[in-house]
């Protein structure tokens, strides 16, 4: 098991625990309000919080709420209307482009998730999808970029990141691959050597989106991490 995902395996997992590790009373935040979308948070990303500080605002992005369960107008749980793809885990919402949901899972739950009700189980790309999609590609010329997405698509393994990366980038209409994640921030140690070779041998442009909402985000670690994608 990598760095990475040791701090995975060690992710808080309760409002109670986040308390705990921020020196806060329980009774300064609402307990867990969802249990199908419970807290996550790696301790990476907690050592950037301010100890006994509620209104924290890295604590306000993963700290589970009851506002959450409240019922407004016009809330529908597919904003983006992105439940039925193409295929199992492809989108293809836009003409030249197509975006994948390369892995489910993410390293933190950031309550305001827009694919919280996303049905993963059933839309996320399998392995073995890869081959259709690289079929459909293929039949869709006017597609020149795929944009990795989830969950969080470094979720996945090195391997299986540069296995897709470069079946990719083999096709001649690829121009370009995006990856959209936050793993980087919350878990910087996730910027491995094996990927950010798998970035720098593969035959297109490789464009990594960092998922970032307040400058309270950015220590010198993820300064050093995403120096290496450079």
């Amino acid at each position: 098991m990598t760095v990475w995902q040791d701090h995975l395996r060690q992710a808080i997992t309760s409002s109670a625990e986040l308390c705990a590790a921020l020196d806060l009373p329980l009774s300064a935040i609402s307990p867990d309000s969802d249990p199908a979308f419970p807290v996550r948070v790696p301790r990476p990303f907690v050592s950037r919080m301010k100890p006994g500080d509620p209104t924290d605002p890295l604590l306000r992005q993963v700290i589970a709420l009851p506002i959450e369960q409240l019922s407004a107008p016009g809330f529908v749980v597919d904003p983006l209307q992105e439940h039925a793809g193409v295929l199992p885990g492809l989108l293809h919402k836009y003409r030249s482009r197509v975006l994948m949901i390369f892995r489910g899972g993410c390293a933190v739950n950031c309550r305001y998730c827009f694919r919280r009700h996303y049905p993963y189980q059933s839309e996320t790309l399998r392995q073995q999808d890869l081959i259709q999609v690289l079929d459909y590609l293929r039949a869709h010329p006017e597609v020149n970029e795929v944009i990795f997405s989830g969950g969080d698509p470094l979720m996945a393994d090195d391997a299986a990141l540069t296995e897709a990366m470069q079946a990719l980038a083999a096709l001649p209409q690829i121009q370009r691959l995006r990856i959209h994640t936050r793993l980087p921030v919350v878990i910087p140690d996730r910027v491995t050597h094996e990927f950010v070779r798998a970035v720098a041998d593969t035959p297109v442009p490789v464009v990594v989106v960092l998922h970032i909402n307040h400058a309270q985000e950015i220590d010198q670690a993820v300064v050093d991490a995403v120096s290496q994608l450079r």
